[in-house]
């Protein structure tokens, strides 16, 4: 009895790359002394399949990574609120008015600074919400004043402002 075990290599492609599939045969000689051939009794392997330029195939599950949505919540900086100025048409006769009272209210502030008729300091290191008497000079000019009043927030950090402009009367 002539046992032959092999293995059958079927080629594809035209520059040599395989695609191997595996079997096994057993040749014995029978009666007649002919050979016969019967399927191996060894177990069968089913290995990957392989092309050029591919990895080899799996039936590995894929993992997805969970998604993840992150929010913000910011808190706006201190603001000025309210902002007057009394009187709002100083007179400028008989005798002309020479001062005039701010009011406000901020949101958020630490302190308060004023500017007049530019933002630079008048006065800092007021109250977040108050009021000051502060000069007025459109009585010698005749024209309007404009003054800033500016939220600080606890490092110092002045912003934001509101700004009101007076207008002298008669």
């Amino acid at each position: 009895v002539v046992a032959l075990l092999g293995w059958l290599v079927t080629r594809g492609g035209n520059d040599g790359d395989a695609l191997a599939t595996a079997s096994a045969t057993t040749t014995t000689a029978g009666p007649s002394g002919k050979p016969t051939t019967a399927p191996s009794t060894s177990p069968s392997t089913n290995a990957p399949t392989t092309t050029k330029g591919s990895a080899p195939s799996t039936n590995a599950p894929t993992t997805v990574a969970p998604t993840t949505t992150a929010s913000a919540t910011t808190t706006p900086g201190p603001s000025v609120g309210a902002l007057s100025a009394t009187p709002t048409s100083p007179s400028c006769t008989p005798k002309p008015t020479t001062q005039i009272k701010l009011t406000w209210s901020t949101t958020g502030a630490a302190s308060v600074r004023i500017g007049i008729e530019n933002p630079g300091t008048y006065q800092a290191g007021l109250p977040a919400s108050g009021s000051l008497d502060v000069p007025f000079a459109g009585c010698s000019d005749k024209l309007p004043k404009k003054y800033y009043v500016f939220a600080v927030d606890k490092n110092g950090n002045d912003l934001t402002s509101k700004t009101i402009t007076v207008t002298p009367g008669p």
